[in-house]
């Protein structure tokens, strides 16, 4: 949801024209667009990958888009549309190198639209020590040599 409001107050004071002096005050206050904050979950954290999600996804406009950064870092950045589908943001880097295991993250999610913005509040998260895999049974498994 996003909540603009302009307030305008504006006022013009003369002084009576047998005076010398004429007083002129204008005086204009806006309020800022304030913009709902995302709130971040953590879905999965593994040895190398944040599964993440906004869970107020449906207080945002169609047009907004959703910046993902780590540690302060940069990530990419998700379409509300792409985000409608499923609700995934899936982290593999911290902006620069990619995730280790058994390291702690911060990550924060800053919805844009137009000139309004609102930052998540941090979610931190400690990526697994280990990434464990299931192979279904009757599966071929090829050992290569050479």
């Amino acid at each position: 949801m996003i909540i603009s409001s302009v307030i305008m107050i504006s006022f013009v004071a003369f002084a009576p024209q047998e005076s010398a002096k004429t007083y002129v005050n204008v005086i204009t206050a806006s309020a800022a667009d304030l913009m709902t904050k995302p709130v971040l979950i953590k879905r999965q954290a593994y040895s190398n990958k944040i599964e993440a999600g906004v869970k107020n996804l449906t207080s945002f406009s169609s047009k907004t888009t959703f910046e993902v950064y780590v540690n302060g870092r940069y990530v990419r950045k998700y379409t509300w549309q792409a985000l409608k589908k499923d609700n995934y943001i899936n982290i593999t880097d911290d902006g620069k190198l990619y995730l280790k295991a058994s390291t702690k993250y911060k990550v924060t999610v800053k919805a844009v639209n137009g000139s309004a913005k609102s930052e998540s509040s941090v979610l931190n998260v400690k990526t697994a020590a280990k990434t464990y895999y299931y192979i279904d049974k009757n599966v071929q498994l090829y050992s290569f040599k050479n």
